[in-house]
Formats: structure tokens, C-alpha cells, sequence
């Protein structure tokens, strides 16, 4: 092999053929699945159907012997890690029967220890960690609580909130316990812990050891535990469970009202990490993003990182949300990882945050240049990567080829979300639009609350067409104007006029 193959560091893909391409998806697979419709930019109807083809051609069946179960693998190693999946989540939910959306999730629920403690790296040829529990590298950012809310706002499955509800519990108690910062209230974690591996956002402290968390209280890592409360508080309302709902609505109170006034760098307008003397970090990264996914987010600190987010001088490069600001002595143009290389889950997180906060315009200028650009790498090279340099239309200068993997949240699940613009909410049985194409566009056999659905926008007539055989509630927003439809099952022809 070439020292360098595609700009790759050889040892990150040594033992991959390079040239592998998966088959095509079947087409009875491909018929049960949701199938969007877009009348233009047909290219990125060839990015979804061929991200479901990557990730069909990822799913495993482990041996009995390691008691896992079948999973979608993050196309990385043989290890299944927690950061990619609970990111693989976002799309794999719209089909999780299908492609073991569930058995992916279960399998850190299966080998969790009895004191609460799940690995972020788990072996699936011998079913072993593979890290030990006192390495300080030893878990990922805590996405469960929030995967299993994001399925549950498209599957209204009840059922599995009771038995996934005890290992969520026990993992945030055990990281509470483990990982909380000197002041007892905020949460530490290193580079490789945060998934961002040799990202600079310690460089300031004397070393870029990936290992060391140097004494920070690390922005990401605490709202994420902010998410895990809030969403743990959530899932035990829905079956009732009043005072664990009420004891983590606390948490995530106190976590929040932390988050806000510890976290923020007023001078440059962006949330990052809290230095052991009390100061906050200037090194801006999406990690800023993270405390943007909870509630009523002041309009003015939304305001200063949706800026960021454009700042070609800063996270807004030709490739928008760079993984490190361009003003950073480490930023590389070819992205070197984490010191620039834009990530799908982190455009796929900027494009959550903006919606999150109103922000839907943002979210499709930054899902549109990201599905451009991946369309443009795809034709080029014929498949999709780990991740993308920041300055040009091409690879990361380190990353994996036919990564389907973590890189299927763009085709998929930001064309579903902030391109064609649906909110999928089953605990309230609605369906909000955001409908800003002009052509016909929706999607078809769209499973919601136990149900299909398919939604298209006729624009000769000015209509919405509507099939489902579960009723729910249609809110369509487009502009100022809105709309609120009680739809029943049956078809239906929903005039805009």
C-alpha cells in the first residue's frame, strides 16, 4: 500500500479495501422502506436510497457466544462504539425494525456492569469491553437517554420505556458518581472521551494529551448530562413514574441554570469549556452546540452562535461547521481529524440546534451545503466518508471510506428533517411541517405511531396530499402562514389555498 492512499494516513485504514462498495440495497427491503419524494435536486434521492444500501450491507449477527444481538456496526472497527451509534440512531430510527435500530442501543444495555457502568467501546468478536472501567477514556458522551427519546417521538412504543428506563438510570448515576468536575456539580471528560480524539480544546492547559481531561469542566460533556436528565425526566413521565420524573427534572434544572452561567464566553459569543481557574476556554468548536438542544435558549446567545455556525472566519468554511475555528493556530484547511475536518454528526447536531431554536432557515442553508458537497464527493470518489475537508469539496485528509457509520445522518435523516422539514412527534400524535420547497415534495410509506404515513405537496393545486391509516394532527407552517389539520386515516386532499 501507498504511504498515502486518498490522502489517507495509512495506519487509519490499514487492512480496509479501499475499494469495497457495497450492493445495492434489495428491492424488498427498499419497498419497506420511507421513500421521499423531490421533484429537484434528484441527486440527493441518490444519496438516501445509497446510504440505506452502506448501512444494510453494515448489519451483523455477532455469535451467541458474546450475547449480543444483531446491530447496524458503525463501519469503523469490529468494536461497536456508543458515539456512533446513538448518532446512527437519528437515521436508523426511521427504519428500526428493519435495521436492528433497537439491538444496536441494546447491546451497551446488555454488557452494562451491575454498578451502572457501560463501556463506550464494546468488542463484537468477543464480547469484551475494551477499555477498562478506570481509564479515564473509558466512556463516550451520554447520548442513550436522548436515542431512546428520539425513537420514541417516532415510534410512540411505550413498551420499551420500562425496560430500557433501569440502565439509563444506573449508567447517569454511575456518571455522576465518576465523572463529576471539583465543583460537584459539572461533568469532566478528555478528547478521546468526547469523541472529538485530538481536538485542541485543551491545547491552552499545556498538552493535547487525548488521555488527560487537565482539570477542565468540559462544556459538552456537562450538557450532555443536562440532555440525559432531561430526557430520562421525560421517558418516566410517559409511564408514569412521577417521582423519578421529578427527581431528574431537578437535576436537569440545576444542570441548565449551570450550563448558562458558567459556560458562556461573553467576550466571543460562544458556549465552551470552564478552565480549573474559573475562566471559560476561547477555543471554539461545535461542542458550543450542545447546551442549544435544551429548552428556551436566550434569543441573543442563539443569535451569536448561529453566527459562528456562517463566520467563514471562524466554524462557517466552504464545507460549513468545521470541527475547530478557522482562527485557531491548529486549524487545518484538509482537516487532520478534529482540527477541521467538518463531521456529519456535528452538521447533523448545528442543524438540530438551529431547529431546536426556530432557527429552520439556518438548518437548511447548512443540510444543503452539506448534501451538496457529499453528492459532489460521491461522484467523484463513489462513496461516502468519515469526514470532509473543511476548505475544499473532498475527503478529510484522515478518514474512512464507506462510512455508513455516522456519515447516513445527512442523506437521511437531515433531507427528512430540515430539507423536506418534518417533526415527528407521536407522544402528541402531530406531525409539524415545515414546508418552504416549492416543488413536489414529501415523503411516502413514512412509519409514525404504529402507522404509515405519506405526505406530498402538490404544488399545481396547492394542495397536501395525505394517506395514513393512524390519525394524527398536520401542522403546516410555511412562512407566516399556518395550518392545523385533524387528519384520519384514509387519503386526503389538504388544500393551502
Amino acid at each position: 500500500m501507498a504511504e498515502n492512499v486518498h490522502d489517507i494516513a495509512e495506519a487509519h485504514v490499514q487492512g480496509i479495501d479501499l475499494d469495497y462498495r457495497a450492493p445495492s440495497i434489495p428491492e424488498k427491503v427498499k419497498a419497506r422502506l420511507p421513500s421521499p419524494v423531490l421533484n429537484e435536486d434528484k441527486g440527493w434521492l441518490d444519496l438516501y436510497w445509497r446510504t440505506w444500501s452502506i448501512a444494510h450491507d453494515k448489519l451483523r449477527t455477532p455469535d451467541p457466544s458474546t450475547e449480543l444481538v444483531g446491530y447496524c456496526d458503525a463501519a469503523f472497527s469490529h468494536n461497536i462504539f456508543q458515539w456512533d451509534t446513538c448518532f446512527m440512531l437519528r437515521f436508523l430510527r426511521y427504519a428500526p425494525g428493519r435495521f436492528r435500530a433497537y439491538g444496536s442501543l441494546d447491546n451497551f444495555y446488555i454488557k452494562q456492569h451491575d454498578d451502572g457502568f457501560i463501556c463506550r467501546e464494546i468488542n463484537s468478536v468477543t464480547g469484551t469491553d475494551f477499555w477498562p472501567k478506570d481509564h479515564k477514556s473509558s466512556v463516550n458522551p451520554p447520548l442513550f437517554a436522548d436515542a431512546e427519546w428520539s425513537l420514541y417521538c417516532l415510534t410512540g412504543d411505550t413498551g420499551r420505556i420500562g425496560a430500557v428506563l433501569p440502565p439509563l438510570l444506573r449508567y447517569h448515576e454511575w456518571l455522576c458518581e465518576h465523572r463529576r468536575s471539583a465543583d460537584g456539580i459539572g461533568f469532566w471528560t478528555n478528547a478521546l472521551g468526547s469523541g472529538m480524539d485530538n481536538s485542541p480544546r485543551a491545547h491552552a492547559a499545556g498538552g493535547i494529551d487525548v488521555h488527560e481531561d487537565f482539570g477542565y469542566t468540559w462544556v459538552c460533556m456537562t450538557a450532555q448530562m443536562a440532555l440525559s436528565a432531561l430526557r430520562i425526566s421525560q421517558l418516566a413521565g410517559v409511564i408514569g413514574d412521577t417521582e423519578i420524573a421529578t427527581r431528574f427534572a431537578q437535576d436537569y434544572e440545576q444542570l441548565r441554570t449551570y450550563l448558562h452561567d458558567s459556560f458562556w464566553n461573553e467576550e466571543l459569543g460562544f458556549y465552551a469549556d470552564r478552565l480549573p481557574n474559573g475562566t471559560v476556554s476561547d477555543v471554539l468548536t461545535p461542542a458550543t452546540l450542545w447546551p442549544m438542544l435544551l429548552p428556551d435558549e436566550p434569543v441573543e446567545r442563539v443569535e451569536s452562535v448561529e453566527a459562528a455556525l456562517l463566520d467563514p472566519d471562524r466554524l462557517g468554511r466552504r464545507h460549513l461547521v468545521s470541527s475547530l475555528s478557522a482562527d485557531h493556530e491548529l486549524f487545518d484547511p484538509k482537516g487532520n481529524y478534529w482540527r477541521g475536518s467538518v463531521w456529519p454528526p456535528m452538521v447533523y447536531l448545528a442543524a438540530l440546534a438551529m431547529r431546536v431554536n426556530g432557527r429552520f432557515e439556518t438548518a437548511r442553508t447548512i443540510t444543503r451545503n452539506h448534501l451538496d458537497i457529499v453528492l459532489e464527493v460521491f461522484r467523484d470518489t463513489g462513496t461516502f466518508w468519515e469526514n470532509y475537508a473543511p476548505d475544499s469539496v473532498a475527503p478529510g485528509q484522515i478518514a474512512r471510506p464507506e462510512f455508513v457509520g455516522w456519515t447516513g445522518c445527512g442523506p437521511i435523516a437531515l433531507l427528512i428533517e430540515s430539507e423536506i422539514g418534518l417533526d415527528l412527534d407521536a407522544p402528541a400524535g402531530e406531525i409539524r411541517w415545515q414546508l418552504s420547497r416549492r416543488d413536489r415534495h414529501g415523503i411516502e410509506n413514512l412509519s409514525f405511531d404504529g402507522g404509515t404515513v405519506s405526505l406530498v405537496f402538490e404544488p399545481q393545486a396547492f394542495e397536501i396530499q395525505v394517506t395514513c391509516d393512524k390519525g394524527f394532527s398536520l401542522l403546516v407552517s410555511m412562512g407566516e402562514r399556518c395550518f392545523n389539520f385533524d387528519v384520519s386515516p384514509g387519503s386526503h386532499k389538504l388544500s393551502l389555498a
